[in-house]
């Protein structure tokens, strides 16, 4: 039925007893580079006005500008009793270190490397600005503190990188 109203409007020629069109009060308004293509044809199609000015080609432009590109990695570090070491995992590494510091300090800089790496993958220049949460996990029990892991995520904010 919205295909022969379709045609019917595109036509002008009627092809039933009944019909059947669609039509707006709404004004159109043409923003954006390809508008100018097919906004007037639609506007006949809908039996309305249609709106634009020379600017309307560019009005999405600001948007592409000042668009920012972002990615957030989890790095993760536990204790491994057996080995008596902290591993440190997530975004497809890992690595096992005896101190508890140097595996929470491996595990943000791992996060914020993976994280700008990420960003830029995504089209976002090499300069992003990174933050991190950090949440830390200790456990008082009746036999003293456990250790139960660190984990930080890194989001990764950067500008989209124009050709």
């Amino acid at each position: 039925m919205i295909l022969d109203s379709y045609e019917r409007a595109k036509t002008g020629a009627p092809k039933a007893f009944f019909d059947m069109n669609i039509k707006t009060p709404a004004v159109l308004i043409g923003v954006g580079a390809p508008t100018h293509i097919f906004l007037e044809d639609v506007g006949k199609l809908l039996g309305t006005e249609v709106r634009s000015s020379e600017y309307s080609k560019v009005a999405n432009a600001l948007g592409a500008v000042v668009g920012n590109v972002s990615a957030s990695i989890s790095i993760e570090v536990t204790y491994n009793q057996e080995q008596n070491v902290y591993t440190v995992f997530g975004a497809g590494e890992r690595y096992d270190l005896e101190r508890l510091e140097d595996a929470k300090k491996m595990a943000d800089e791992l996060a914020a490397k993976k994280a700008v790496e990420e960003a830029v993958s995504r089209g976002s220049d090499e300069n992003a600005a990174v933050s991190l949460e950090v949440k830390e996990d200790i456990v008082e029990t009746d036999f003293g503190a456990v250790y139960m892991g660190y984990k930080v995520v890194a989001t990764a904010t950067g500008n989209l990188k124009l050709a």
